[in-house]
């Protein structure tokens, strides 16, 4: 299994590996259940969350057609952005890599999620690591990202 700060695992379909790499049952885009990518979390990426619940029957056009409308950003500027659905049960992640949209869903499997933003702002990749674990990234004690080093 790999480490939380390693990046997001997705499963990809056929039409997205290209399907010549015979990872699937005779090329025919069934998942392979080991064949996973890799979104990579980086420590510049910009992660703009939505503070309002979203109906979770939208899918890529729908949550992009958001980021214009709601967040004022470019759904295609490389950003990640983070939705939450009404029930508060589940977590959708969508960014543009320069070839498509990746659109990744976590379910909770018991409970809701049990921190959610009052008020906007970007959000850190430690934090957002935090909240996909189910944590309240407030009350982390995270250390800052970039510190001077001390001259000799």
């Amino acid at each position: 299994a790999p480490r939380p700060h390693q990046g997001l695992y997705c499963r990809t379909s056929w039409s997205q590996r290209g399907g010549s790499e015979n990872l699937f049952t005779r090329g025919y885009g069934f998942y392979h259940p080991f064949v996973a990518t890799m979104i990579q979390l980086t420590p510049h990426m910009r992660i703009f969350q939505c503070l309002e619940p979203v109906d979770f029957r939208n899918g890529i056009d729908g949550l992009a057609a958001l980021c214009r409308l709601k967040l004022n950003q470019d759904p295609m500027s490389g950003a990640l952005f983070i939705f939450i659905n009404r029930p508060g049960k589940s977590l959708k992640l969508l960014v543009y890599d320069g070839q498509g949209f990746w659109l990744c869903q976590k379910r909770f499997s018991t409970g809701r999620v049990r921190f959610w933003p009052a008020k906007g702002g970007l959000l850190t990749v430690p934090q957002l690591q935090i909240l996909l674990y189910n944590g309240n990234p407030a009350n982390c004690a995270i250390p800052a990202d970039w510190k001077k080093v001390a001259s000799a």
